[in-house]
């Protein structure tokens, strides 16, 4: 399943080619600056945490298997970095009610993310929809930002989250649940 870039990548790296984790680097930096961005409020630790996710690729790139694409396991640790990052949030503040959880999650929508639509390019929708985001979870928000603005499968989320694709369909269904709920909540009112 990895492409042929990547092998080629990992096979330099795993035969001590001192350029080859620079390449890696430069090839997935912006994948895990989405993440980040995506997942984790904003925050001044996003290099950190960028940081942190590369150091996590460099010490297991050699027990990279090769059995899913290299781009879903670099998303996987980013991911559970930024899972890690929002558990320390969370215990350093407290336990927050929903309501609270502004900081759990970031608001704003990324260009990188956006697939171009009209409708995101009106102001007071983006607006909306940042809103809208800012009442999900970070699990639900992530595997709608995987399905809707990345367009990853079943199977590809599934490999991404290192979860079952029968988990990967509830959970959708209960972030598009909690979406519909969170749109009704806040809503503009039509007069």
């Amino acid at each position: 399943m990895v492409h042929a870039d990547d092998a080629a990548l990992i096979k330099r790296f795993n035969k001590g080619d001192p350029e080859a984790f620079r390449d890696l680097v430069d090839r997935y930096k912006d994948l895990v600056h989405s993440v980040i961005r995506q997942t984790v409020p904003e925050t001044n630790q996003a290099e950190d945490l960028a940081q942190e996710v590369f150091v996590r690729i460099y010490r297991g790139l050699d027990g990279f298997r090769g059995q899913s694409r290299l781009s879903s396991w670099i998303w996987r640790i980013a991911y559970r970095v930024c899972l890690s990052e929002i558990e320390r949030i969370r215990r350093d503040r407290g336990i927050v009610s929903l309501d609270e959880q502004e900081f759990a999650v970031n608001p704003k929508l990324h260009p990188d993310l956006v697939d171009g639509s009209d409708a995101l390019d009106n102001l007071a929708t983006r607006d909306l929809w940042e809103a809208i985001f800012r009442e999900l979870p970070a699990r639900h928000r992530m595997i709608l930002v995987l399905y809707y603005f990345r367009q990853l499968s079943y199977l590809e989320i599934a490999e991404v989250l290192d979860r079952p694709m029968g988990t990967i369909k509830s959970d959708l269904h209960r972030a598009k649940s909690a979406l519909r709920k969170a749109y009704l909540h806040i809503k503009p009112s039509s007069k």
